[in-house]
């Protein structure tokens, strides 16, 4: 019962998978527990595929082909998923697999042979498969969470480079999980130079008191409510991505919402300008009724 109510409820994803079902048992039976943090769990599932997997078959004993101990694997595989997860790959071709492998081998500044680490990746460790003509990952939380992995444990100084560039994704679990892992780095590596900018920026453009100054500086929604009840909505973009930053500080603290709400600035009449060109622009007549800040989720 208690595996239907905490693991299943937990990561009912892995059920549609009947490797990684058997992978779920596994693991559970191996640590007897369910952890709460989702990076403990993926490490430990993956330790199951690379260890474990063949416990199940007496006698029988999978060959791996690079000999690379469990550490050593993850340091590869860890790299290629951060490569592949930042150009937003999630299937290959042969081909380009061998070539993000290329890329993880160079970064680690070692020798290893490619062919063999593509075979262990498919046919010893399991954590990739063949989909038609292309190979694509068993589930696609691995890539996120290796790629993960990696910025914890073996990236510094473009650490901010690349979380600028995650971040202005519609879906991403890495950066919360690498805020899980190591909050303490994400802070101080990107939400502490991101907001410090982003402070500097209002500043030199004279915020105020302005609602669609401060709509503009966070790419936020301005949603118009007029008398006969219909509606339109003014994206203010900031091609900087700042709304980027501050949406996810939505997600990754969770107290902080209520007082930016209560805080921002209201429609005053000293926006009706702004509000006039707006509509201008997109050939609206628009006698306003109520104009609201649409937040984030």
């Amino acid at each position: 019962s208690r595996i239907k109510s905490d693991l299943f409820a937990k990561h009912p994803s892995f059920l549609s998978n009947p490797l990684l079902a058997t992978m779920m048992l596994l693991t559970y039976d191996q640590f007897a527990e369910i952890p709460e943090k989702a990076y403990i769990f993926y490490e430990q599932a993956f330790d199951t595929l690379f260890l474990k997997h063949d416990a199940t078959k007496e006698g029988f004993t999978r060959q791996k082909y690079t000999d690379l101990s469990i550490d050593e694997f993850k340091k590869y595989l860890s790299y290629f998923c951060l490569f592949s997860y930042y150009d937003e790959k999630y299937e290959f071709t042969e081909a380009e697999t061998i070539e993000y492998i290329g890329k993880a081998i160079q970064a680690t500044n070692t020798k290893l042979n490619k062919s063999d680490f593509y075979r262990d990746l498919i046919e010893s460790v399991c954590i990739m498969q063949q989909d038609g003509l292309k190979t694509v990952f068993t589930h696609r939380t691995f890539q996120e969470f290796f790629c993960t992995y990696s910025l914890a444990n073996f990236v510094d100084n473009k650490i901010e480079h690349i979380l600028s560039h995650i971040v202005r994704r519609r879906s991403d679990n890495v950066i919360p999980m690498l805020f899980e892992m190591r909050r303490g780095k994400v802070e101080r590596e990107f939400i502490i130079p991101k907001l410090t900018e982003i402070v500097k920026l209002g500043q030199e453009q004279n915020c105020g008191e302005s609602l669609f100054t401060h709509a503009k500086l966070f790419n936020w929604y301005l949603g118009v409510r007029r008398p006969a009840k219909s509606a339109y909505s003014f994206v203010q973009y900031d091609e900087q991505g700042n709304g980027d930053i501050v949406n996810l500080l939505f997600k990754l603290y969770k107290d902080i919402g209520s007082p930016i709400k209560k805080n921002f600035p209201k429609y005053k009449k000293d926006d009706a300008n702004i509000l006039k060109e707006l509509a201008a622009q997109k050939r609206l007549k628009l006698k306003i009724d109520e104009i609201t800040i649409v937040f984030p989720d």
